[in-house]
C-alpha cells in the first residue's frame, strides 16, 4: 500500500521553488511516493529534469474558464491594497475601484466566500481523473492563488483529503487577490506574509506556519569557485570587479526605454575597473537591450530556457545555479522591484535601486511606482538599498560602494532575516513536516 502526496506545479517558474530543493527528497525518505501535477505543454520539461523525484508526472489542462475569470475579478476587486490601487490607475485601468472602495475588508471577503461557495464550477476531468487513480493522503499546492491549484485544493478538500497550501512569493497576498480556498496549513516565507494572510484573507494564525524560503537552503551547499572562472565563462577578462544589471523587462513598462537608458548610464559612469554583467530576466524580454549591441565591457546574458515562449519559461537547476554564482560573484548589483533584492541581500550585496523620475506627472508611467507597492516598502525602509535620486547620486553611490562595499551590510543582513524569515539552512525540512505534520 502507497500514501501518495500531490504536489502542483503549474505557475511558470514555481518548480525551482520547491522541486530544486531537498523538499521532495525529504518526503520520500519518510515513506510518501509523490505525484506532481504540471501543465500540459510542459510534461517533457518536468519529465527530463525531475522525472527521477516523482512516482509519476500527470499533466493537466489549463485553459480557463469564465467561472475562474470571474473569481479572479473578484479576489482582485474586493482587496484594498497600496498595490492594487496604483495597479487600478495603471494597468488595470480602473477595474475593480467601485467595489474596492465600498466592499472591501470583512462585507466583501463574506460576500466572495458566498459566492466562491455556491456558483456552480465545471467538473475538470483530468484532475478528477488523477485522484480516482492515485487516492492521495496529502494535497501541497504550491502556489494557493493559481486558478488550477484552487481547483486542486477545493477537489482535496472535497473528499477529505488533507491539504497543505503555500504563498508562492512576497508580494502575491498583496497583488494578486483574496485566496479562494484555505487550505488546512498554509506555509509562508515570513511574518509579514503571516500578517498579511491574517489581514486580507481572515487565516487564523494558527493554520499559517512561517518556514523561510526552502530554495535559499541549497544555496549553503554549493562549492563557489574562484571569480576569476566566472570572468572567463562570460568572456572577460581578470581582475575585474563586475556591476550586475538585472532590467525590469517589458512586461512593466511599456514603453520601456528605462532598461536602455539605465544600462548606457552604468557604461559611462561605471569605475574602468568594472564590467557591466547584465542578466536578462528569465521570463520577459528586454528588447530595447536585446536587439542592439553596447560598449566593450558590457555582457549580456539570456537564462537558458526550455520554451520558445518566455512567459513559459522554467529555470532548472543548472540555470539556478548559475544565478546563484552570478550573484555570489558581483560587487555591485542594480536590480528594479523584484525578488533579486531578496537575493542581492541573501548574498550580502550593496543594491542600487534603477531609475528615477523627477516629472510626477509620470508617475504612474515609471518604475518609481513599484517602489510603493506593499511588498517593497519594508525594503525603501530598511536602508538596505541605496534608491539614488539623480544621476549625480547614482555616481556618487556607484564611488562610495567601490570603495567601502561593507557599508549597509548589517541593514543588508536585516533585510535578508526579515524576507527570508530564516537564514539556517532549514526551511525544506521545516515545509516538510508542516507537509507531513497534518
Amino acid at each position: 500500500w502507497m500514501s501518495y502526496i500531490f504536489i502542483t506545479s503549474f505557475h511558470p517558474l514555481i518548480s525551482r521553488n520547491i522541486l530544486s530543493t531537498k523538499v521532495p527528497y525529504m518526503l520520500k525518505n519518510r515513506g510518501y511516493s509523490l505525484v506532481l501535477l504540471v501543465p500540459h505543454k510542459k510534461l517533457f520539461f518536468f519529465k527530463t529534469h525531475y522525472g527521477d523525484l516523482f512516482h509519476e508526472i500527470i499533466p493537466i489542462h489549463t485553459t480557463l474558464t469564465r467561472r475562474d475569470a470571474y473569481m479572479r475579478y473578484l479576489s482582485l476587486a474586493l482587496l484594498n491594497t497600496e498595490t492594487l490601487n496604483i495597479k487600478r490607475k495603471t494597468e488595470m485601468k480602473g477595474r475593480g475601484t467601485f467595489l474596492a472602495r465600498f466592499f472591501s475588508g470583512k462585507v466583501g471577503l463574506a460576500l466572495f466566500r458566498f459566492l466562491e461557495h455556491v456558483i456552480p464550477e465545471k467538473s475538470r476531468a483530468d484532475v478528477e481523473a488523477a485522484f480516482d487513480a492515485f487516492k492521495p493522503g496529502i494535497c501541497f499546492s504550491t502556489d494557493v492563488q493559481n486558478e488550477l491549484d484552487v481547483y486542486v485544493l477545493k477537489t482535496a478538500r472535497e473528499r477529505r483529503i488533507r491539504t497543505v497550501g503555500m504563498v508562492r512569493s512576497w508580494d502575491n497576498l498583496t497583488s494578486k487577490g483574496l485566496i479562494r480556498e484555505i487550505p488546512a496549513k498554509l506555509a509562508v516565507w515570513n511574518e509579514i506574509i503571516k500578517m498579511e494572510a491574517s489581514q486580507y484573507s481572515a487565516i487564523p494564525g494558527s493554520r499559517i506556519m512561517v518556514i523561510g524560503i526552502p530554495h535559499y537552503d541549497g544555496y549553503k551547499e554549493i562549492a563557489f569557485g574562484p571569480k576569476e572562472d566566472f570572468l572567463h565563462s562570460v568572456g572577460a577578462s581578470v581582475r575585474k570587479k563586475i556591476a550586475l544589471f538585472i532590467p525590469i523587462g517589458d512586461r512593466y513598462l511599456n514603453p520601456n526605454t528605462v532598461d536602455e537608458d539605465t544600462l548606457l548610464l552604468l557604461d559611462r559612469i561605471l569605475p574602468e575597473h568594472f564590467i557591466l554583467f547584465v542578466r536578462l530576466p528569465p521570463g520577459d524580454s528586454v528588447k530595447n537591450i536585446e536587439s542592439k549591441s553596447f560598449g566593450s565591457r558590457v555582457y549580456i546574458e539570456r537564462p537558458v530556457t526550455d520554451f520558445k515562449t518566455l512567459k513559459n519559461t522554467e529555470i532548472n537547476p543548472d540555470s539556478d545555479r548559475r544565478l546563484a554564482e552570478t550573484v555570489y560573484h558581483s560587487d555591485i548589483i542594480i536590480t528594479g522591484p523584484s525578488t533579486m533584492v531578496i537575493d542581492s541581500a541573501y548574498f550580502n550585496k550593496p543594491m542600487i535601486l534603477e531609475g528615477f523620475c523627477d516629472d510626477q506627472s509620470e508617475y504612474y508611467k515609471s518604475i518609481i511606482r513599484y517602489y510603493d507597492y506593499d511588498n517593497f516598502i519594508p525594503v525603501i525602509e530598511s536602508r538596505a538599498v541605496r534608491f539614488p535620486k539623480n544621476i549625480d547620486d547614482l555616481k556618487k553611490i556607484v564611488l562610495e560602494y567601490d570603495r567601502q562595499p561593507a557599508i549597509d551590510s548589517d541593514y543588508r543582513k536585516n533585510l535578508a532575516l526579515l524576507e527570508c524569515g530564516y537564514l539556517d539552512g532549514k526551511s525544506s525540512e521545516r515545509l516538510a513536516n508542516v507537509i507531513c505534520d497534518m
